[in-house]
Formats: structure tokens, sequence, C-alpha cells
């Protein structure tokens, strides 16, 4: 998978969450496009990275929750690098 794939998939995760929490108008996972995530309270983020967990089968929960800067792009970042950790 491409860091542009990987985008991708990581911003339809989190459109999926702000459906499940907030509802309303999304936006297209194009894989470009770095979406803020500061609709996720503490508890959501968790959550977001429980997601993340399951479709990549790696440990992200405890950074995601711990990020600050919340985008599309630095959990594209966190995944990518959990993943060549992994390897």
């Amino acid at each position: 998978m491409d860091r542009r794939e990987l985008h991708e998939r990581v911003s339809a995760l989190a459109l999926e969450v702000k459906d499940m929490v907030v509802g309303g108008p999304g936006w297209e996972p194009d894989g470009t496009t770095s979406v803020r995530l500061d609709f996720m309270d503490a508890f959501t983020l968790f959550q977001f990275g429980v997601y993340l967990e399951e479709e990549f089968d790696v440990l992200l929960v405890e950074e995601v929750s711990r990020m600050t800067d919340h985008t599309t792009e630095k959990v594209t970042e966190t995944v990518a690098r959990a993943l060549t950790e992994q390897t």
C-alpha cells in the first residue's frame, strides 16, 4: 500500500467515525487532502485508534490518543511509521 492509499484509508476511517459521532456533511477521502480532526474528543480519538489498530494490525491507540495536531495526514504518518517498525 503506497502513501496515498494509506492516507485515503485513514481518511475513510476518520469519516466513518465522524458519521457515528457528529453526522453532518463529510469529505471525499481522496488520499491527498489533509483534514483536521477537531471534532474528535478524547474518547473518540481512542475509538479511532482502535479502528486503526483493527484495520492495520499495529498498536496505535495510545499514540493517536495523545496526538495534539489531529489531522488525517499526521495520523497517516503515525500509521506509516508503525507499519515500518512492525516489519
